[in-house]
């Protein structure tokens, strides 16, 4: 009797032939009488295979006796070989296609808060993301804005106008009776003694001859 060669196998007696191995299953051995199921992350994609090959990276398979190779979904990657499963993109990162070996960064101005992810989220109009990878945009400090997505700075506002809510897209002018104080960086009400005339004016003390007994002057009054 002949032996069966490799990729080939035969478990019962009196016969003239051997069976070739199935797509999904290899023998590296003569002489026996099964042919070996491929494990996960290895395939067999033809007939009559010796051996069993490895999923390339980019690619996984999760069950036995695979004839082919699944490519990692969107917001999944692998760059190894033989892979039973393919990884998630950590949050700040992202992968927009299938078979691939690595994730990509956010760009600035873009963030994704959660893993897995086939794209990142432009930030909205009042926050902001100023580094790659970013997880989270954050709002705009007091005093600050920015009134377009996809951005990476906040914008100081311009002298004479102010702004005391986080993640502001605007600024609105410093009313009368109130000033830009630089020191705390956010607008006051005008103290006594002091006249407010608002936007970029200042704060201006009231001259000799002339007082103010009340906050949020807009003017002094003549003794």
């Amino acid at each position: 009797c002949k032996v069966c060669p490799l990729g080939f196998s035969q478990s019962d007696e009196g016969f003239a032939f051997c069976y070739p191995c199935v797509p999904g299953r290899a023998q590296p051995e003569r002489e026996q009488w099964n042919c070996s199921s491929c494990e996960p992350g290895f395939y067999a994609g033809e007939t009559q295979q010796q051996s069993c090959k490895e999923c390339r990276p980019g690619k996984y398979v999760d069950f036995k006796e695979a004839s082919k190779c699944i490519p990692c979904s969107r917001g999944t990657t692998t760059n190894e070989t033989a892979k039973a499963e393919c990884r998630e993109c950590e949050a700040g990162y992202f992968q927009s296609n299938s078979g691939n070996t690595s994730c990509d960064a956010c760009p600035r101005g873009w963030a994704v808060e959660y893993s897995g992810a086939p794209r990142c989220n432009p930030c909205s109009a009042g926050t902001i993301a100023s580094a790659p990878a970013s997880d989270t945009c954050e709002s705009c400090a007091i005093g600050r804005f920015q009134d377009a997505p996809q951005n990476r700075t906040c914008l100081q506002c311009p002298q004479g106008f102010d702004n005391t809510n986080l993640g502001a897209t605007s600024c609105a002018g410093i009313p009368p009776g109130s000033y830009y104080n630089t020191s705390l960086n956010t607008s006051r009400s005008c103290e006594k003694g002091f006249k407010c005339e608002g936007t970029d004016n200042g704060r201006t003390a009231c001259p000799p001859g002339s007082y103010s007994s009340v906050v949020g002057s807009v003017s002094c009054t003549l003794c």
